[in-house]
């Protein structure tokens, strides 16, 4: 076959597609393709100024994008078929991500921020359930300058992993009075949040104390005293904190 026959050849295998028929000054390219401002590739493709992709492709709002037999109306959107996949602000719908909104703090799916806060929110439950039902106790050290020991209280902590709850119950102070940074009892795990916490008491009216973990002395300081204590009155409280022992 010479030259000239393998471009007549080649011309009719062109009508055949109805190449001829079809307008290409637009960025069009297919049987009955179409677009406005924007491109349209495949039989039956259309779009305005966005971008159609495939055979009966359809971008049929300003800045669309259809890959696939589809129809796009939602504006600034690249939509593949009939789902979305980026919405108008670049981010990809919820409804295309597989994520779990109830799931285990084990589960190897991503997961919503709502999902996070309900299983922290179970942990946590779980882990409170365990210790009001068999608490393990352990003594801390109380500081007889400043707590009467001999006036009975209870002064423990309750150590899950590595969260402790710290547990003060109806201890009788002595000579703490506005002094700051004093010791009030030691002997914690070591501290790797610092976390202050308050102790009330009632007497006639409701008073309280404000302390702080030390993270490197493992001991509770006076922070703040808005009353002075006195031998007559039993102060409580409990706070929580993290470890890294």
């Amino acid at each position: 076959m010479d030259k000239i026959d393998y471009l007549e050849s080649e011309l009719e295998n062109l009508k055949k597609l109805n190449f001829e028929k079809e307008d290409h000054s637009k960025g069009q390219l297919g049987l009955n393709a179409q677009t406005s401002t924007g491109g349209a590739i495949g039989n039956n493709s259309f779009s305005t100024d966005g971008f159609a992709g495939g055979n009966n492709a359809k971008a049929n709002a300003n800045g669309s994008v259809q890959l696939g037999n589809g129809n796009n109306e939602n504006e600034n959107t690249l939509q593949f078929q009939n789902y979305q996949i980026l919405n108008a602000s670049g981010k990809i719908p919820n409804n295309r991500l597989d994520l779990d909104t109830t799931l285990s703090l084990s589960s190897s799916k991503p997961v919503t921020s709502a999902g996070i806060l309900a299983a922290v929110q179970s942990e946590i439950q779980a882990a409170i359930s365990n210790i009001l039902i068999a608490p393990s106790q352990t003594n801390a050290t109380p500081n007889s300058t400043y707590v009467d020991t001999n006036a009975g209280g209870e002064l423990y902590y309750t150590r899950l992993g590595n969260v402790v709850f710290a547990h003060v119950n109806n201890i009788t102070f002595k000579n703490v009075r506005q002094e700051h940074d004093v010791t009030i009892f030691s002997n914690l795990p070591k501290a790797a949040r610092v976390c202050f916490f308050c102790m009330t008491c009632w007497a006639g009216s409701i008073y309280t104390m404000r302390f702080k973990i030390d993270t490197n002395q493992k001991e509770v300081k006076n922070y703040w005293s808005a009353y002075t204590p006195t031998t007559s009155q039993k102060w409580s409280g409990t706070f929580i904190y993290l470890t890294n022992e």
